[in-house]
């Protein structure tokens, strides 16, 4: 890829690390991996990975999913317009406001453990979906 020459100078002159986000090859590869052939797929992009407002409002544009990792990104993605049902909630050790915050927001949660199941059931007394790593 050759980075256009303002984009280059822009960068090189920078006191901190310069990112150049081309969201057209975000597109690109979201058709990519749209284009795979298996039937039933979900396409969930990790906000831990980049969690630039402007990459995630492309991943949304494009119809799919975020993984987040924290109340931060949950409140990100909600704020971008993701739609609850397309957010998946993972994080380690989850506390109980978490579990009630993803719970009053809709998304899907994953939790860690039977004991985190048993917490989950206590807050929301009532069956609740979930997924278990």
């Amino acid at each position: 890829m050759i980075i256009p020459k303002p984009i280059l100078e822009m960068g090189m002159s920078a006191d901190c690390p310069t990112y150049v986000y081309d969201l057209e090859r975000i597109r690109a590869r979201c058709r990519d991996l749209e284009a795979v052939p298996v039937e039933k797929k979900s396409i969930y992009f990790a906000t831990m990975a980049n969690d630039h407002p402007a990459v995630l409002a492309c991943i949304a544009q494009q119809g799919h999913g975020v993984f987040v990792n924290s109340l931060k990104h949950l409140h990100l993605a909600l704020d971008l317009g993701f739609d609850a049902s397309r957010i998946v909630y993972a994080a380690s050790n989850m506390v109980a406001n978490e579990m009630q915050t993803c719970v009053d927001s809709g998304v899907h949660l994953v939790l860690d453990s039977i004991g985190q199941i048993e917490s989950l059931g206590k807050i929301t007394g009532k069956t609740h979906d979930v997924g278990i790593r």
